[in-house]
């Protein structure tokens, strides 16, 4: 099925996150889906922004205290769904939310023993409608006890996508106890849009962003390193891109909360 057109808010991310499900990732009925903002220095802050379907810019604070909250009021219950295109059309298949890397799948960890570590996820953001998707993806080169074991192409950008009708509104929460909000209503033919990033400068990321998962994961496994497809993260390769990966991640196997 293609990717429905003409949402009304549209939420991207980027950065280090780790995506879970109420109801777990294989579930029909997925429940709300938790995203854990990783961010362990000063490189990977917070950074949430916004436009208007007017085009007005939202009024948001250079620093959210407590966590996010993206809900449609009146549909509690619905929850969240994750797009899953045709292989064979392959502006469908760009937007398949498994080029997401799940841990838990068998190419990484599979069913290995994992779990976040208690004290390390500090802030959440929690979406509870909306269809989650790949905007854009990056080719990188996997590798276990320092060989290089794989190239893949993994999503380095998601979205969700909320359509609401006619009377409807999203609504974000956040700050202490989620006090402040915003609407976004139903505009016809319009959109409304939030990016949320912990993303960092690639100019200044001397380290492998990676390996920043298993600071807060407990894996009884190997790890794995997530490096561009160039040692320059400023020159531009055939077949990929030498950016280093700062990527979300997903795991499949752990149900929110998390």
């Amino acid at each position: 099925m293609p990717l429905p057109g003409n949402p009304v808010v549209t939420v991207n991310f980027e950065g280090l996150m780790l995506l879970v499900f109420e109801r777990g990732l294989h579930s029909r009925k997925k429940g709300y889906c938790q995203v854990a903002l990783v961010q362990p220095d000063e490189r990977h802050c917070l950074n949430v922004t916004g436009t208007m379907a007017s085009g007005e810019e939202i009024d948001l604070p250079d620093e959210i205290e407590g966590d996010i909250i993206l809900e449609v009021p009146g549909r509690y219950g619905e929850g969240v769904e994750t797009h899953e295109g045709e292989p064979y059309d392959d502006m469908d298949h760009e937007n398949d939310f498994r080029w997401l890397i799940d841990l838990q799948t068998a190419k990484w960890h599979g069913k290995k023993a994992m779990q976040v570590m208690t004290g390390k996820i500090l802030q959440r953001m929690f979406i509870h409608q909306g269809l989650i998707y790949t905007t854009q993806k990056q080719l990188v080169r996997v590798f276990r006890k320092g060989l290089l074991v794989r190239e893949a192409e993994v999503a380095r950008k998601i979205a969700c996508n909320l359509y609401l009708k006619d009377g409807e509104k999203a609504v974000l929460r956040y700050g202490a106890h989620c006090r402040e909000r915003i609407e976004l209503p139903f505009e016809p033919e319009a959109s409304h849009t939030i990016s949320v990033s912990t993303l960092c400068d690639p100019t200044d990321s001397p380290d492998n962003d990676f390996q920043h998962y298993y600071n807060v994961l407990e894996v009884e496994d190997v790890q794995f390193e997530v490096r561009g497809h160039a040692d320059n993260p400023g020159r531009p390769v055939p077949r990929g891109e030498g950016r280093l990966p700062c990527n979300p991640v997903c795991l499949g196997r752990i149900k929110a909360p998390i």
